[in-house]
């Protein structure tokens, strides 16, 4: 038995070159998709993995946050990105994390025009707040591979602040 035959409502096989063209659902998808674009075209908004014309994609890169009884550990994918493009600032209690991802410039050229542009770019700025607790003075940072990783120390008396709370019914 195939995977095929246990799926009741299989969608039908793609249509094939002219038939899938001439197909009313398959225009009315097409015609809605160019309406979305259209409709964000001209706003400097980052939304459908673009600008809304044409350009580049807006850069927000995914960050882990972990803890253990000595320490926070913040760790950024930064793909792409050098050392040299990353600014890492703690002050009142809140990491930042920020910078440019940047490409080589591109020459301008009248005849060439992106079918498809998803490669993200463009400045970021992240704030992770932390609070009371963390020993600023052994804050550490490393970049390798584009992963950034800062190390926050706690403070002693942040480790001894921890009180487990029973929970009642």
């Amino acid at each position: 038995m195939l995977l095929r035959d246990l799926i009741p409502f299989a969608p039908a096989p793609p249509l094939a070159g002219e038939r899938r063209r001439l197909d009313p659902f398959h225009a009315m998808q097409r015609e809605m998709t160019r309406m979305f674009e259209d409709a964000w075209k001209g706003f400097d908004v980052p939304i459908f993995g673009g600008d809304g014309n044409g350009g580049m994609a807006f850069f927000n890169p995914k960050v882990d946050v972990s803890e253990t009884d000595k320490e926070f550990q913040v760790t950024a994918e930064l793909p792409g990105m050098e050392e040299k493009d990353v600014d890492v600032v703690y002050a009142d209690g809140v990491l930042t994390i920020q910078g440019e991802r940047k490409t080589e410039t591109e020459k301008k050229d009248e005849d060439k025009r992106y079918c498809l542009r998803e490669c993200a770019r463009g400045s970021f700025r992240r704030l992770l707040p932390f609070g009371d607790g963390v020993d600023d003075g052994k804050i550490k940072a490393t970049f390798k591979n584009g992963t950034l990783t800062v190390v926050l120390p706690k403070t002693k008396e942040a480790k001894a602040k921890e009180k487990h709370i029973p929970i009642t019914h």
